[in-house]
């Protein structure tokens, strides 16, 4: 048992934190509409985590919704899973193509879930991505889900984006 449980976790940490190059065609949105993978349920999972950390919800945001999707979209179609993509953006690029001006922000990256709890469960139980979703820093959160293929097989492509408005702000 305690080994099938060390092969679990550690499938977890490489199906998360791996960069894996993926084939040229990629779709750029992920039909959520097959009840799997989706924006409203990551953003409850990741709120119900807050709460039971005693933290504030986040409120989810159209314009860091609008980034995550940018970035999402991006790995998918250039076949890199990154924080940094293949021309140099890091994540904070995203964030200024939207004009979300920000004090404090965040990523998060996943690569083939296709369920959003134990997606959740996956970053809650790494450290960098618990400290972001658990952070006080940041009060607002968007998500962004894209479909691409890996090895010839279908792929999802999740992005998290964290932020904390600058007050002079109006995204």
């Amino acid at each position: 048992m305690r080994t099938l449980l060390t092969f679990l976790f550690v499938s977890t940490f490489f199906t998360i934190f791996l960069s894996a190059p993926l084939s040229s065609s990629a779709a750029s949105t992920f039909d959520v509409n097959n009840g799997a993978l989706s924006t409203s349920t990551i953003v409850t999972l990741t709120n119900h985590d807050r709460s039971d950390a005693g933290l504030l919800a986040m409120h989810y945001n159209e314009t860091l919704g609008l980034a995550a999707q940018m970035k999402a979209n991006d790995m998918a179609n250039k076949g890199y899973f990154s924080h940094v993509s293949p021309s140099g953006e890091k994540p904070w690029y995203w964030l200024s193509q939207v004009g979300y001006k920000f004090i404090y922000a965040g990523e998060n990256l996943a690569i083939s879930f296709s369920n959003s709890d134990s997606l959740e469960h996956a970053w809650m139980n790494s450290p960098e991505h618990r400290k972001n979703i658990l952070s006080k820093n940041y009060n607002e959160i968007g998500i962004g889900i894209a479909f691409g293929t890996y090895q010839g097989r279908p792929t999802t492509f999740v992005v998290e984006l964290f932020g904390e408005r600058n007050s002079t702000s109006t995204k």
